[in-house]
């Protein structure tokens, strides 16, 4: 039997401000450390919103998050 998949966009389901926060935080508490799906959040956000919203959560993230070597 051939599994079906459905197209899955969490776009879709980001409604308010408080839906995308939400998004966000899960985002930076379950990245492993690459940034990847941070990345990957912050496009979903930039998508709903513009561009400067996305750039704001990520040097906000950024200035928060500096690592020290």
């Amino acid at each position: 039997m051939t599994e079906r998949f459905t197209p899955w966009d969490s776009v879709d389901y980001l409604q308010s401000d408080e839906d995308i926060r939400f998004y966000l935080e899960a985002c930076i508490a379950e990245d492993r450390g690459d940034g990847e799906l941070i990345r990957a959040a912050l496009f979903d956000i930039a998508r709903i919103r513009n561009a400067n919203v996305a750039a704001a959560f990520f040097d906000a993230y950024n200035c928060s998050h500096q690592r020290v070597e």
